[in-house]
């Protein structure tokens, strides 16, 4: 029999063609570097990709075109020890649909030396995981699978003392080949811890209510009250409301403390007072 037909023998022989082609894909995609990571970045393995940004495995150039993704702080400003919410999400599909992504990678740097990574990630969303790229803590953040997503989010503690102005860094990939990288946050700065503030008291009961204190020859005496407040020799006035009531006691300057170094000021009671025409008061 002629013609197109093929024997069972033949169909259920090998496609030695098709075969020779996956060998040489599989092996093709180890030696090119050009398989994706569904798993997560591979920092372990590769970890220059926390400096570069560029995904690891992924063939072509990243898109030139706008990023159809925005990367926010819930706040513009950070303190050590207070966490900050960072985002990863799809704001507006482009001309390709990006309606969602799949993969990412975000860091914390540096603006203006990219010196970084910087704090720690904790408390990520499902899908993603923290990761580490320094060895020191999870200072990096990025997928777990490659299930698609529209918004990510996680906690961020900031690093200890002023790192200078800071942004997030992303690479975000859509599909195999297509991928954006340094997608930037908006600019976060330092702001140092708020400290207690001194609740000066306006009322002094007598001389006998301070101890001096002297640290050191060159620094100002400290005037240390009963109920165990600190303060300066300037944090009080001389002045008693209401009038009834103990005198305020006022301090001189000086490297010494004792009973004589105040003064005291004690408005008139009002029966020391008569009322009178605009003139002196005459008897």
């Amino acid at each position: 029999m002629t013609g197109k037909h093929r024997s069972k023998l033949q169909v259920r022989q090998p496609n030695t063609r098709s075969f020779i082609l996956t060998a040489v894909s599989i092996v093709t995609c180890h030696l090119l570097q050009v398989c994706g990571y569904p798993m997560g970045p591979p920092i372990d393995s590769y970890p220059e990709i926390c400096s570069a940004m560029t995904p690891y495995g992924h063939p072509g150039s990243p898109s030139q075109g706008p990023s159809p993704y925005r990367v926010s702080f819930n706040q513009s400003v950070y303190t050590s020890g207070q966490f900050l919410e960072v985002a990863l999400e799809v704001i507006v599909p482009n001309e390709i649909e990006a309606d969602s992504f799949k993969g990412f990678l975000l860091t914390v740097a540096n603006l203006k030396t990219n010196g970084g990574p910087h704090g720690e990630f904790l408390d990520v969303d499902e899908g993603t995981q923290a990761l580490n790229c320094t060895n020191v803590a999870l200072d990096a953040w990025g997928h777990s699978n490659s299930s698609s997503k529209q918004m990510v989010t996680a906690l961020w503690m900031p690093p200890a003392g002023d790192k200078g102005p800071l942004v997030a860094r992303a690479t975000v990939v859509l599909e195999f080949s297509v991928y954006w990288v340094d997608i930037i946050s908006e600019v976060i700065t330092y702001r140092p811890p708020t400290e207690p503030a001194f609740r000066r008291r306006s009322l002094l009961q007598s001389s006998t209510d301070f101890t001096s204190t002297q640290a050191s020859t060159d620094s100002e005496v400290l005037y240390t009250t009963t109920q165990a407040y600190t303060v300066s020799s300037t944090d009080y006035t001389s002045t008693q409301f209401p009038p009834d009531e103990e005198p305020v006691y006022t301090t001189t300057e000086g490297d010494t403390v004792s009973s004589t170094d105040f003064t005291t000021t004690q408005p008139p009671s009002e029966e020391d007072t008569d009322d009178c025409n605009p003139n002196p008061c005459m008897n």
